[in-house]
């Protein structure tokens, strides 16, 4: 009687659309074990998305950042040259007025 009642309101509850097609546990072929590998499998794709996404922020980062630190690299040479060549002229200018 009781397997009878639980056809009868499974199949009530699947005809309605009033039952999820991920539910598990009573549903055939859908037992805790599979919604175990189906959790397992969601986190790993997530894992390797976040990984994915990690290495290719990496990759695209990287020559940016390369870029700017020779920028800056550049600006202090250029900075130090310019200074040392103002206190040369200020030095050839101090030595003509004596």
């Amino acid at each position: 009687m009781e397997s009878v009642v639980k056809w009868q309101v499974l199949n009530y509850l699947l005809h309605h659309n009033l039952i999820s097609s991920q539910q598990h546990s009573f549903l055939s072929n859908h037992s805790t074990c599979t919604q175990l590998n189906e959790c397992t499998n969601d986190c790993m794709l997530a894992i390797n998305s976040i990984i994915l996404l990690i290495l290719l922020v990496l990759i695209l980062v990287k020559p940016l950042i390369q870029c700017v630190t020779l920028s800056l690299f550049v600006g202090v040479i250029l900075t130090i040259i310019g200074h040392e060549r103002m206190s040369e002229q200020s030095g050839v200018n101090a030595s003509a007025t004596t």
